[in-house]
Formats: C-alpha cells, structure tokens, sequence
C-alpha cells in the first residue's frame, strides 16, 4: 500500500469527523464549493470496473481497509473504548441492536448524511449466526444508474470496515436490494468473513457487471438539473477523493496509467454531449461544463503555437494536502480527449504543474509528445 495516500484517506476521514461535530472549517475550495455532482464519482468508478473487473475487488478491499482503520481512530477521538463492542455476542439481542444502532447513527449516518452520501440505518442485528442488515437510502454510489445487478461496493465494504472495527472481528457484507436495480434503498448484509454463506454471497456479489444505463442520459440529468435523489445532485468531495483513491491504493503507478487512457476515452466521448447541451463547438464549452459540475474552475485556456495550456483552479482532485500526480491522470485524460474532439486535432498529455494553487495541464499534438 501506498503510505502517503493512506495518509490522505485518514486526511479526509478526519475532515469528516470534525465537520460532524460543527467545528469551523475552511472551505477546501473557497468559491466552487466542498460539493461536487455525484455524476463526476459515478462515472470514474463504473469506468474503471466495466473496464477491469478485477478492480470491483480492489475498490472493496481497499474501502474496508481505510473504514476499519479510520472507525478505531474515530471511536478514540469520541472518548469511547476500543474493546466496547468485543463481547457483544454475549449480550442480549436487543441491546446488542439498540446500542449500535444508537453509536451507528450518532456517528456514522450523520458524516454521511453531511456527506449527502446517503441515508445510513441499521435495520436489524442477529446474533447467531451473526447478521447485520443495513438501510441505505438514496445511496450516492448508484443513484440514476442502471445496473444488471447491485453495485454500491465501495459502501458495501466501508459498513463492513466500520462494524468490524466495532467488533474487533473480520466481517464481509454484500448487497440484496440496490436503487441501480430499481429497488426503493440499498439494502446490505454483513456477517463473519470466516461464514460459510458469507463468503459465497460476497463472492458472487463482487463478480462483473453491466450497467445498463448509457453515460450520456446520465449526464443529460445532472446537466439539465434534473434530481435524481430528494437531496440533490452534489456529494462531499471527500467521498470523490475516498472513492478515487480506493482504486489508486493497491498500486498507484498502475492505476494511474490506466486511468489516464480511460480518461482520454471518456473525453472522447464526453465533448459531443457537452457541445450539444450548451450549443457550443468552441473549446471554451469545457469552461462551462467543469464550472456547472463544480468539478474545477477552468481559470484560463492558452492556445500557444501548437500546445494546449489549461490552467486549472479549486480542482476537486487536488483539492488536498498532498498533490499527487496519480490522482489526476483520469482528468488529464479527459481533457486530452475533450480538446482533441472539439478542436478536430490530435493531442496528448505533455505534462502538468502545480502553480501556487493553481494546475497547468500541457497538451501537444501527438507528434510532439
């Protein structure tokens, strides 16, 4: 694992925990916001597991890894011992239920309610064999998508990481009901990783899948403002940068290649869309397109000679304490193809830069790259 992105996932669970307990925080992004359009997470993590299965389990693994680590710290901090919950299978039912789900709630769906992540409840909690039913309503993992099957892994694993630090057990959890197959709330399941049923559920529910909904009507939603949950369109951007960094985790030089050829395909076929919708075939549409998704604040696009310069504000990749490389590939990509289609010309990355707070992103015809 990568240290210092681990570092900076406990950075933004850490920024969750204070913001929950109202303490004054400076907007990371003073003008653009702390709230971005939940397509923009949506649409790099159903990329990227269409794209490689695999990655379906590298997200679950590396969500639950930062949950469990980041609810012990949590608890800490919150003044509650570490071994509460260790006997809880010798308690009653019903206080076993009652008082995690009083902990759960205080905690947890509050964060992710601030979040605008979703609506967190513990439905039920079973003490032999152990089972824990979760409620998740108006999940930002797959609202307005379509799925062949459920697909909120990344929240699938944060509640197992989350109960398992509770514990002090290895838990796994899986997901019976998902609004992507049109059910009215995510529902999940999680039990002992050692559990017979356990594991085979988890192992179907992390095998490929199909989404069914195409990017464009997708994105048509959020750009005409159409709501697709009662909370809106916007999530926190430490749920994106969560989210992000779960692929990026096992091996970030990897990843981080793909995604930027991910990111050029995605852009390629982002800029008739964005063209269409703001009726603008100018390379300023993507000004316009970034700024409405509060995804980043295109400050300026310099056309010098042959080379492309974008110069980027308040960008939601960036907006952290660490300014790694890695995290910005999918986007360079995307700008990559976005300008390549818009101005008929093919260009390529040619480098980026980080200015006061400001990125420069360099493109350069193909040839000169």
């Amino acid at each position: 694992m990568d240290t210092e992105l681990e570092q900076l996932v406990d950075t933004v669970w850490t920024t969750s925990l204070e913001r929950m307990m109202k303490k004054e925080i400076t907007p990371i992004r003073p003008s653009l916001g702390d709230f971005i359009d939940l397509y923009i997470p949506q649409t790099r993590a159903l990329l990227l597991m269409e794209t490689n299965p695999s990655a379906i389990r590298t997200v679950y693994d590396s969500a639950y890894s930062s949950a469990n680590r980041n609810t012990f710290g949590i608890m800490k901090k919150l003044g509650m011992p570490a071994d509460y919950f260790w006997k809880f299978e010798y308690w009653p039912r019903d206080r076993a239920y009652e008082t995690l789900r009083k902990v759960i709630t205080k905690v947890f769906t509050t964060m992710m309610n601030r979040n605008k992540e979703g609506g967190l409840e513990l439905e039920s909690v079973e003490i032999e064999p152990v089972r824990f039913t979760i409620f998740f309503k108006e999940c930002a993992e797959c609202a307005g998508v379509a799925a062949s099957k459920p697909i909120c892994y990344y929240h699938a694993a944060t509640f197992a990481g989350i109960l398992a630090s509770l514990l002090n057990r290895e838990m796994d959890s899986y997901e019976t009901k998902c609004n992507g197959k049109g059910d009215d709330s995510c529902v999940f399941i999680i039990g002992k990783r050692d559990d017979d049923e356990i594991k085979q559920k988890v192992t179907e529910y992390l095998s490929p899948i199909h989404i069914e909904t195409t990017f464009d009507d997708r994105l048509s939603c959020s750009l005409q403002g159409n709501p697709i949950r009662s909370v809106g369109n916007m999530v926190d951007i430490g749920y994106y940068n969560l989210m992000f960094m779960s692929m990026l985790l096992p091996d970030a030089d990897t990843a981080s290649k793909a995604n930027l050829e991910m990111g050029t395909a995605y852009g390629i076929k982002l800029a008739p869309v964005v063209m269409r919708y703001y009726a603008d075939n100018s390379i300023e549409v993507i000004k316009k397109y970034y700024n409405q998704m509060h995804h980043l604040d295109v400050k300026t696009i310099e056309i010098t000679g042959d080379e492309v310069n974008i110069v980027l504000g308040e960008c939601a990749e960036a907006a952290t304490t660490f300014k790694r490389k890695e995290l910005l590939n999918f986007l360079s990509g995307e700008l990559q193809g976005l300008v390549s289609t818009i101005t008929t010309k093919q260009f390529a990355l040619k480098g980026s830069t980080f200015e006061d707070s400001c990125l420069r992103i360099k493109l350069a015809p193909n040839n000169q790259v």
